[in-house]
């Protein structure tokens, strides 16, 4: 059949279909020969119009109102010639993409029209993109080609609705107002991608501080030298293929991040992947690159991964053992290996919390752990043999605050197994777990918790017991203070014994008892003293002496408690006179006599034998 209507080939066949210019709506040309002038204007009701190949539009295309066309997508240059494209013969235009520009203008018009999609994959020299001149939300996806004329400043304000924009980098950069653009674009996807003819630029200063929060790097576009930081920008989601340039001069720790950003990284290898840094992250996604190495040379540190959300690495080629700091990860984050080359075995704490973390490690070739279900190799069917809660003192100041308790595979979660325990917090994952105290006295309480969503065990705690550190004599009524800790604040939980009688007390605070002038009516002497409180005690032997003398005076204490022993210390406190108590763990051996007096005996011996 011969062409009609400017057709360059056979497009309608009489036996299927009967073209016409009133019932043709849809054109899609490809042309593999040399260029051919296409004239469409015959078509009155044209809505869609694809070109490919050597296609050129013929100038009466522009100058023909159409009241119905909406598409015009050609993939090289169909405006070859044309000098002006207006958008006024146009009203209902939604999509224009162009392969090639170079000759043609496109008047600002364009953006009257509903244009949804507006894309020019390359473009040259004089070519200017057309401004827009207010606002326009009906535009949702602009992609345009990297010339020597940029991007008119128009375009980081005015599309309020702008949900994609793309830049094909060429072999200039020359836009560089990437911290202009305003919160119209604060959901909008920015994609820079390698274009034709592209040539490796240094990275624009202001894309590391984009006010556009989600960016993507396609290609070999940018280079870098030591390190890319973001910690400027709005970026929360940063994606980056094939930079192959750009990772070629990056020195650890390599990246900076903004707050709450996610880091997704493809075509990287395991070398280049072990200059980042990914403390910070939110999420971090290297699923599908040939690492071809083991974990540790991936050179992931604990540190890097306590906070992060979500590690996927899945199909990586990542063979030997994982490291046990693993289990140190934030409660509930998503760790993906799946489908690596893993062996050894899988660090317990994950297969005490099978069903959730399991998923994460399939499709390896671990020795405890075959797959999901769960199915354990060599493992009791146990919700979690190896958990354990270390021995130790677990004790409070009578002050309150925290108890920390230490184990191993803990969990990453801990919750109050009855009414009498308060509520607990994770401080590591699987390594220890901490809960709240009031303040108070007394030992021996009682607290379940449940690990692992079924396993209660029981933590016994006391508070500690009260410790004599010094004893200060003044001269103003009131005869003294004896200073250390855990005394309470409650003037009825405190016995006070000297020489085993009990002795009045003028007021005590948690770091000071305040002793009355009778409790020590007499001076040079050593005296006994016993603190008890909460069913605790602490002992120490006290010289008093003149309170004018600047001499120093030597106490022993001994502390008695059925939970802690008090280590071995010495502390010096110099009011008008100075004491010294020094106290020892485990009963006491008696009074030990000052060294004072030991002078004065050894003294009288001596005269003695002299005469």
């Amino acid at each position: 059949m011969k062409s009609t209507f400017g057709l360059p080939a056979q497009e309608c066949d009489g036996t299927i279909v009967i073209c016409s210019a009133t019932n043709v709506i849809g054109l899609s040309l490809t042309n593999g020969a040399s260029w051919v002038d296409l004239d469409v204007s015959p078509f009155t009701k044209l809505s869609t119009l694809s070109l490919n190949g050597e296609i050129k539009l013929a100038a009466q295309f522009w100058t023909t109102p159409l009241a119905s066309f909406t598409s015009l997508i050609c993939s090289d240059n169909c405006l070859k010639d044309l000098t002006n494209i207006d958008g006024t013969n146009f009203p209902a235009l939604t999509t224009l993409s162009l392969g090639v520009v170079s000759n043609a203008t496109i008047d600002s018009n364009i953006f009257s029209t509903p244009l949804s999609n507006f894309a020019i994959v390359s473009a040259s020299s004089p070519f200017v993109l057309p401004a827009v001149t207010s606002s326009n939300s009906y535009l949702k996806s602009l992609a345009v080609s990297m010339t020597a004329s940029s991007i008119p400043d128009s375009y980081t304000s005015m599309f309020t609705k702008l949900q994609t924009l793309t830049i094909y980098s060429t072999n200039v950069f020359p836009f560089d107002s990437f911290d202009k653009f305003t919160s119209n674009y604060k959901n909008t996807v920015l994609t820079i991608q390698s274009g034709p003819n592209t040539a490796v630029v240094a990275i624009p200063s202001s894309l590391l501080k984009s006010t556009i929060s989600k960016l993507v790097i396609k290609g070999d576009v940018f280079s870098a030298s030591s390190t890319l930081d973001f910690s400027k920008s709005s970026i929360t989601s940063l994606f980056m293929v094939s930079c192959t340039t750009l990772f070629s001069g990056l020195v650890y720790p390599g990246i900076k991040y903004s707050p709450n950003m996610n880091l997704k990284l493809r075509m990287i290898s395991a070398a280049q992947f072990a200059k980042i840094d990914i403390t910070g992250l939110t999420s971090l996604d290297v699923s599908e690159n040939e690492f071809s190495s083991t974990f540790d040379q991936l050179n992931v540190t604990a540190s890097e991964l306590a906070n992060i959300g979500t590690i996927n690495m899945d199909n990586c080629n990542i063979s030997g053992s994982l490291p046990q700091y693993l289990c140190q990860v934030k409660p509930m984050t998503r760790l993906i290996l799946t489908n690596n080359k893993l062996s050894g075995n899988l660090p317990t704490c994950f297969l005490c919390e099978i069903e959730y973390y399991g998923y994460g490690f399939e499709g390896n070739n671990f020795d405890n752990f075959a797959g999901q279900s769960p199915n354990l190799v060599g493992v009791p069917q146990s919700v979690c043999p190896t958990l354990v809660i270390n021995a130790q003192v677990i004790s409070s100041p009578t002050t309150g605050g925290f108890i920390t308790v230490t184990g191993f595979d803990l969990g990453w979660e801990v919750q109050a197994a009855s009414v009498a325990s308060p509520d607990a917090e994770i401080v590591v994952p699987n390594l220890s777990f901490r809960f709240p105290v009031e303040a108070g006295i007394g030992q021996g309480f009682v607290y379940v918790y449940t690990f692992h969503q079924s396993m209660n065990r029981t933590i016994q705690w006391s508070y500690q017991a009260p410790i004599i550190t010094a004893f200060s004599r003044v001269d103003s009524g009131v005869f003294g203070y004896i200073t250390g800790s855990n005394f309470g604040t409650a003037l009825k939980n405190v016995t006070l014994l000297v020489n085993g009688v009990a002795v009045k007390v003028a007021n005590v605070e948690e770091t000071r008892i305040v002793l009355g002038a009778e409790s020590f009516p007499t001076q040079d002497t050593i005296y006994n003293v016993t603190v008890i409180v909460g069913g605790q005690s602490t002992s120490a032997n006290i010289t008093v002496g003149n309170p004018s003398t600047t001499g120093t005076t030597s106490t022993t204490s001994t502390s008695t408690t059925s939970t802690t022993t008090a280590s071995t210390s010495t502390t010096t406190v110099s009011p008008t006179s100075t004491t010294t108590i020094s106290t020892t763990t485990g009963p006491s051996s008696g009074s030990i006599i000052s060294t004072n007096i030991l002078s004065i005996l050894v003294c009288s011996i001596l005269l003695l034998l002299l005469s």
